[in-house]
């Protein structure tokens, strides 16, 4: 059967509330510039099988297109480069139907092989993200418009990952002949090109003419800011230097309400912040210290002080979405029962303990002051370091830590793709750098992805949210809702609940 709306959620969630109103006109005008901040860090590369920052990601999914692409409701696939598709009643072969009309920015089209090539490279040992596309056996381009995929057995989440940036196409032709350096000047099919990369300052996107979806993109050119301090990106934005602000600090939400032509919208999202510790280092190796150091946490207080109530607490290693176990409540407050289970695990003396911090993040910087002080209650004596993206991710990939503040949002609407980098020892990627191992989860975690019966794959998912919440994994903090700030002449923006943008709907009346 033909399906273009394969998955079905409803997110009671994902509704976006928008502080101030945004002027209704009569239709979108083409052209301008739009300069936009890069709030966590810079471009780490435009290769899709290399990077896991969002900051790369949503630059990215700029440039390229990918076989499907989430809806803007984070609970459906919508068709992108493949208008169509059919699958097999086995559930292991999926045909994909390529669209006419769709070509490269070089004036080339886009055909079923490119397609086959990005999902050969996303698969290949060469990719970050090998596990999510191992269920592939085999690709075939049978003409130019037909891909047929066998998956080694049925998935339900193969959809979900052909959406995935890693899957992002491009010309296998030109990437062929030009290497490694082809990744300095892309040749894509997205709504934007590629113009130019000053590496720790700024991206500049340029329209892409050839687009397939017309009439987008209606702006000339994105430039992205790379601004990852909070104070100098607001400052920025207040001084006319930047049309959209992201990550606005809470702080200064009420206060921008009030300034005359800047709108302020809250974008509920798939992202789960949290603190993360080093399982392979004593004392965070013993449960009931991790038990302690939950409890000793006043989450409400920190949603409170840190977001000034944007969001909500967090229960779940997943963020509300698909699968999420709405059953889990918040690890209570409770210092008396920390302080009892530290001398239970023979630490009743307290120990010294180091968190890593980004620079100029206030809020993770907020949130390491307030643990500290916590903390100490139950004898922990926490050292707050701030390390630039670059040196944090350095010591973190090495097992070169304590603790750190952390985030992740979720690519896809699938749950897999979190589970595998958030909780799964055998997908990789978080559960490897902080050391966490459990067999039942990384067996679950296989067995959901097989599983076409929704209702049995809720309750692994569940399953595997439960175990993580049992073994006090990490210190859950909160659900954040995305800030942006937007000057007035800016119409049409949004963030999707996967926390990416689509800038070529957007349009600026100046």
């Amino acid at each position: 059967m033909r399906w273009t709306g394969f998955y079905r959620i409803v997110l009671s969630s994902c509704l976006v509330v928008a502080l101030g109103a945004i002027p209704v006109l009569s239709a979108p005008k083409a052209g301008g510039t739009v300069r936009m901040s890069l709030a966590d860090s810079d471009v780490t590369s435009f290769d899709p099988i290399v990077p896991f920052d969002n900051m790369s990601i949503w630059t990215m999914l700029h440039v390229y297109d990918q076989l499907v692409r989430p809806g803007k409701d984070g609970t459906t696939i919508e068709p992108d480069a493949a208008d169509s598709w059919k699958i097999s009643a086995d559930g292991k072969t999926w045909v994909l139907h390529i669209r006419d009309g769709v070509t490269f920015s070089d004036g080339t089209p886009l055909t079923a092989d490119d397609a086959r090539v990005a999902l050969e490279r996303a698969g290949s040992k060469d990719s970050n993200f090998e596990d999510n596309f191992a269920l592939i056996d085999h690709a075939v381009a049978t003409d130019p418009h037909t891909l047929v995929v066998t998956l080694k057995k049925p998935s339900a989440s193969f959809l979900a990952y052909a959406s995935l940036y890693a899957a992002s196409i491009v010309s296998a032709k030109q990437l062929t002949a030009q290497g490694k350096s082809f990744w300095d000047h892309p040749v894509a099919s997205g709504p934007y090109t590629l113009a130019e990369w000053v590496k720790n300052d700024h991206v500049m996107l340029r329209r892409n003419p050839r687009y397939w979806q017309k009439p987008y993109p209606y702006l000339d050119e994105l430039r992205f800011d790379v601004l990852t301090d909070d104070n100098t990106r607001m400052l920025k934005f207040r001084s006319g230097e930047l049309d959209i602000a992201t990550n606005v600090p809470p702080n200064q939400v009420a206060q921008l309400r009030s300034v005359p032509g800047v709108t302020v919208k809250l974008f509920p999202q798939m992202r789960y912040d949290y603190i993360y510790y080093n399982h392979a280092r004593k004392p965070f190796s013993d449960l009931r210290v991790r038990m302690a150091l939950n409890y000793a946490v006043d989450r409400q207080a920190i949603l409170r002080s840190v977001l000034f109530g944007y969001g909500r607490v967090a229960t779940s290693m997943l963020p509300p979405m698909l699968d999420w176990n709405n059953q889990l409540k918040p690890y209570p407050y409770d210092a008396a029962k920390a302080k009892a289970l530290m001398q239970e695990a023979g630490v009743g003396n307290g120990f010294s303990a180091e968190i890593l911090v980004t620079a100029g993040d206030n809020q993770a910087s907020q949130i390491a002051t307030i643990l500290k002080d916590e903390w100490k209650a139950i004898g922990v004596d926490l050292k707050v370091t701030a390390l630039d993206p670059g040196a944090l991710r350095a010591r973190r990939n090495k097992g070169d830590f304590d603790m750190a503040k952390g985030y992740y949002t979720s690519d896809v609407i699938d749950p897999d793709e979190l589970v595998a980098f958030g909780i799964d020892y055998a997908g990789g990627a978080v559960a490897k750098w902080v050391g966490f191992k459990n067999d039942r989860i990384s067996q679950l975690a296989a067995a959901a992805e097989a599983e076409m019966n929704p209702e049995k794959r809720k309750a692994m998912y569940f399953e595997i949210q439960k175990i993580a919440y049992d073994q006090f994994e990490a210190v859950p903090l909160y659900y954040a809702d995305n800030r942006t700030a937007l000057s007035d002449h800016v119409h049409d923006f949004m963030q999707l609940p996967t926390a990416n943008y689509r800038l070529w709907e957007t349009w600026v009346s100046k």
